[in-house]
């Protein structure tokens, strides 16, 4: 009795391996992106790129902002078609269309000649942060343009390699889809707010 227990007890792990999960990769991959903003935004700077429009006199962005992105990894046999079915309260319609871009034609390289006697630039940015009325140490990180045009970066200020989401996309994608686009590009507007008694 105690040999059949031993044995069916050495051949558990053995199935167990057998009987491991596969995990594959979903099919389709559905991103929604919602952001509300106040004052300008410059893409890929974040809230220093606000401070800086802000700086040079920039019109102010504000508002609500969404996009949509669907991506398949399969391919569509009668070309793609997706629709995100929305709140009545939204007042845009039924549905947003997930349309796939369509791709400019390549343009051709443009040759791109520095002018001659073409001035080195010049001039200073102090950049300070935190809260308080003292300045923390290391500040102000001081950016001479004279000295980037020649490749040299101020040295306490620090490249940090961050990791972003990467969202559905057309050159990731076998079908891909997304809103806004060039069929609907309507703004998001706010639900309606409720009347006060």
């Amino acid at each position: 009795m105690r040999l059949i227990v031993a044995a069916i007890l050495a051949a558990l792990p053995a199935v167990a391996l057998a009987q491991q999960q596969v995990v594959k990769p979903p099919v389709a991959n559905y991103w929604v992106s919602v952001d509300t903003a106040a004052g300008m935004t410059i893409p890929g700077m974040g809230g220093m790129g606000g401070v800086m429009a802000g700086m040079m006199g920039g019109p102010g962005q504000s508002g609500r902002r969404m996009v949509l992105q669907l991506g398949s990894q399969r391919p569509s046999a009668d070309g793609p078609r997706a629709d995100h079915m929305i709140p009545s309260g939204m007042e845009m319609g039924p549905s947003l269309p997930l349309v796939t871009p369509r791709q400019a034609p390549r343009a051709e390289p443009v040759e791109r000649n520095i002018p001659q006697g073409m001035e080195q630039p010049k001039g200073r940015m102090l950049i300070y942060w935190g809260c308080g009325e003292n300045t923390r140490p290391g500040q102000p990180v001081i950016v001479d343009f004279a000295a980037l045009s020649q490749g040299q970066t101020p040295p306490n200020m620090v490249s940090r390699r961050v990791s972003i989401p990467n969202p559905p996309s057309p050159s990731r994608a076998k079908t891909y889809g997304d809103w806004p686009n060039q069929q609907d590009s309507t703004r998001l507007c706010s639900a309606p707010t409720a009347p006060t008694p």
